[in-house]
C-alpha cells in the first residue's frame, strides 16, 4: 500500500514493490486533476488504487451520494483513463458515529448500505473501509466492541478489504449480546439517544469478553479454541484431565470448539 497523493512519490515507490501494489488513493476533491496525475503512473505498473467516494462538493454521506460519486468515478476511471475495474477499490468512507455531529447522524448504515450497493452496481471491483473510525470518540472498550461488531455489519454487506487494529479488535462472537445490542443501536441510531446509552456502559469498562467462570468446564474448554487464547486454559485442562482420557478431551469439548470455528467462519463473524 503506497499511502502518499505525491505522483512522484507514488511513481518512485511503485519503482521499489515487488508484486501488485495498491495506491492511497484518488478522488474527485478537485475534479479529475488526481485521476489524470495517478491514473497512467498505476497503469505502468500495473497497481490498483483506492478511489474515495469525494468529488467538488465534499465527502460524500448518504448511501446515494456516494453511489453517485462512484458511478461517475468508474465512467471516468474505465472509460477516459483507461483503468481495468478489478484495479479499483472504492472507500464509501467511514464518519464517527457517536460524535454528537447532526451532519453524521445515520452515516455508518449509510456505509453499509453504499458498499453493498457499489458492490452489486460495480461487481469486478472491490470495496475498503478504515474500520476504527466509526468509533472515534467513545471509550477504549467501547471502540473494540463497537469496530468488531461494523466489520461483522460490513462484511456482510460484501466488504473485501478492512483497515483495522488486529490487536484491538475484539472477536465479535465473543462480545454479550447486550453489548452488541447497544452497538447495532448506536450504528443503526436506533432509540433515545443510543450514544448516551452506549457511553454509559462502556466508560471505565476494561475489556468486552464475557465472564468465563459462569460457564461449565466443557463450554470454557471450546472458549478457548474460539478465542485463540491461552489464559486460564493449562489449568481448565488440568482439572479436564482428572477424570477424562486426552483422546476423548480433543474429540470432545475441544472439537466442539472447532466446529463454532467453522460454524463462526462461514457466519462472517
Amino acid at each position: 500500500m503506497i499511502d502518499t497523493t505525491n505522483p512522484k512519490g507514488i511513481e518512485l515507490a511503485l519503482t521499489w514493490c515487488q508484486g501488485k501494489s495498491i495506491i492511497n488513493s484518488i478522488n474527485l476533491e478537485d475534479g479529475e486533476e488526481k485521476f489524470e496525475k495517478v491514473c497512467p503512473i498505476a497503469r505502468r505498473y500495473g497497481a490498483a488504487v483506492i478511489v474515495g467516494c469525494i468529488d467538488e462538493k465534499g465527502q460524500a454521506i448518504t448511501t446515494e451520494a456516494k453511489l453517485q460519486v462512484a458511478e461517475r468515478s468508474y465512467r471516468l476511471l474505465t472509460e477516459k483513463y483507461g483503468m481495468e475495474p478489478e484495479d479499483l477499490l472504492w472507500d464509501p468512507l467511514v464518519f464517527p458515529c457517536a460524535s454528537g455531529d447532526v451532519n453524521y447522524i445515520g452515516s455508518a448504515k449509510h456505509t453499509i448500505d453504499a458498499v453493498r450497493a457499489i458492490r452489486e452496481k460495480f461487481p469486478r471491483t472491490k470495496t475498503i473501509l478504515g474500520i476504527s473510525n466509526v468509533s472515534f470518540g467513545v471509550p477504549p472498550a467501547g471502540r473494540e466492541a463497537l469496530n468488531a461488531v461494523y466489520l461483522y455489519h460490513t462484511t456482510k454487506a460484501g466488504l473485501d478489504f478492512a483497515i483495522v487494529s488486529s490487536e484491538k479488535l475484539v472477536r465479535y462472537a465473543s462480545i454479550p449480546e447486550e453489548e452488541k445490542k447497544l452497538c447495532d443501536d448506536l450504528l443503526f441510531n436506533r432509540g433515545d439517544d443510543p450514544i448516551a446509552k452506549f457511553v454509559v456502559h462502556f466508560r471505565g469498562k476494561k475489556t468486552v469478553t464475557a465472564d468465563k467462570k459462569k460457564l461449565s468446564l466443557d463450554d470454557r474448554l471450546a472458549s478457548y479454541i474460539v478465542e485463540g487464547t491461552k489464559e486460564g486454559l493449562v489449568e481448565d485442562l488440568e482439572e479436564k484431565r482428572k477424570g477424562t482420557k486426552p483422546l476423548d478431551i480433543i474429540n470432545g469439548p475441544l472439537m466442539k470448539g472447532m466446529d463454532e470455528v467453522g460454524r463462526l467462519f462461514n457466519n462472517n463473524e
